[in-house]
């Protein structure tokens, strides 16, 4: 990804998109928890915590390997908004803040469609390849990948960009 369609900051200045960018990017690679929000039939909120990995190329994906029949995956179901939050627990206060919200919406992977999941959660956990009996596909595995396309972002780098400025990305 290069470019993105919009830039705002709470800041006095908006920053360059090369700075925007590089600090999503360090987050996302240093940092490999994430806490996602679906939302349930009865239109309540659903939180829970996933590893992940991600591409980005024309937009931002973000996948998940999780169970089909957990909360979260029969939300996605039914609705497919979804929201995360990136940031690191190692902090300390008060100390400059690092952290991302994304907002985008969530699929389950058909099957047929993995080798792209398959190849990045590979690259990010290189242990993963060896639970798999079949390189190419998830055979065997009870759970499956999630993809998340995210439409926008609210990025909050005090170290980079100044103390309390938000940025927000639209992708």
């Amino acid at each position: 990804m290069e470019s993105v369609r919009r830039l705002e900051s709470t800041g006095q200045e908006v920053p360059p998109q090369h700075d925007v960018l590089a600090s999503l990017f360090d987050l996302l690679r240093d940092v490999e928890l994430a806490s996602i929000a679906t939302v349930t039939p009865q239109l309540e909120s659903h939180i829970f915590n996933s590893y992940f990995c991600y591409l980005a190329d024309e937009t931002l994906r973000i996948w998940i390997l999780t169970s089909p029949e957990s909360v979260h995956a029969r939300c996605l179901a039914t609705n497919t908004s979804v929201s995360m939050a990136i940031a690191s627990t190692e902090q300390p206060w008060p100390l400059p803040k690092l952290g991302v919200q994304l907002f985008g919406h969530g699929r389950r992977v058909p099957d047929s469609e993995v080798g792209t999941p398959i190849e990045a959660y590979g690259d990010r956990y290189p242990e993963f390849p060896g639970v798999l009996s079949d390189p190419s596909s998830l055979a065997g595995l009870e759970n499956r990948f999630f993809e998340f396309v995210m439409d926008r972002a609210k990025l909050f780098d005090e170290a980079r960009f100044g103390a309390e400025v938000w940025i927000d990305v639209v992708f």
